[in-house]
């Protein structure tokens, strides 16, 4: 199991950014930088773990307004919570209101990666993710960002930080596919069921991707964002001045041991 995953009782595909290696060969600092899927089933147990283990201060919501209305996240006094959707209406696919009535209905992953890193929409709302990010006090403690299945959305996010934080591909890529790590038993698990049902391969096999990250997927965002170059388009596509950029460095990267 990898040391960055985080269990808790009730939230899944938790982990840390921190560990990684970001600019100048500097590491993140643990226990700042957190993604989750949604918090919805969270108990007394998972709140009091965030609060005293992980320090939490700020939650990041990306859903829909439809998903965290059907689904909303554990109400924790005293800790920020910040409903900031990366897109508002629904995107069969990723923001899984509605799994298994449109699954003849799936998009193309790669192009709704594609499309996340260019509609002006959805770069607006990363601009605004990121400057929470960034921006944030992490002597008053973490922020934890999440969508529903901590995969899509959460997992372009998580890939804008670290790029943002001078973390290389490998880094990247490596955290975006843990999830597979985390998700990969459920995912099996809801692939067997329908084939056990008498449900058809292709369908099967489309649910079964609802719960994993592939890397073709951040490969279509990739590309994007690499013609420009990660800070290049931090800048001029997210709307991030370079010197936001270089605070969050300093505050977020420490000298490796």
């Amino acid at each position: 199991m990898n040391i960055r995953l985080i269990s808790f009782p009730h939230i899944r595909n938790a982990r840390d950014l921190g560990g990684l290696f970001g600019a100048d060969g500097r590491r993140i600092r643990r226990g700042c930088l957190l993604r989750s899927a949604h918090l919805g089933e969270a108990q007394e147990a998972d709140e009091q773990l965030l609060r005293e283990t992980w320090r939490l201060r700020t939650v990041i919501d990306l859903r829909t307004g439809r998903e965290v209305q059907k689904h909303p996240d554990r109400v924790m006094p005293g800790i920020e919570q910040i409903h900031c959707p990366v897109f508002d209406e629904q995107r069969i696919g990723i923001s899984h209101e509605q799994k298994q009535e449109t699954v003849n209905r799936l998009p193309q992953m790669d192009l709704l990666y594609r499309d996340m890193v260019t509609e002006a929409d959805c770069r607006a709302s990363f601009g605004r993710i990121l400057r929470h990010i960034m921006t944030h006090d992490y002597e008053q403690g973490s922020v934890l960002w999440h969508c529903t299945e901590g995969k899509d959305r959460c997992g372009l996010v998580s890939a804008l930080v670290l790029l943002a934080l001078g973390a290389d591909e490998a880094a990247v890529r490596e955290d975006y596919l843990l999830t597979n790590e985390t998700n990969g038993p459920r995912a099996e698990g809801f692939y067997r069921k329908m084939l056990a049902d008498g449900q058809p391969l292709p369908q099967a096999e489309a649910v079964r991707d609802l719960f994993l990250a592939r890397e073709e997927y951040l490969d279509a965002a990739l590309e994007v964002i690499n013609a420009r170059g990660p800070e290049a388009y931090l800048e001029e596509q997210l709307g991030i001045p370079r010197e936001i950029i270089m605070s969050f460095r300093e505050k977020m990267l420490e000298d490796a041991e």
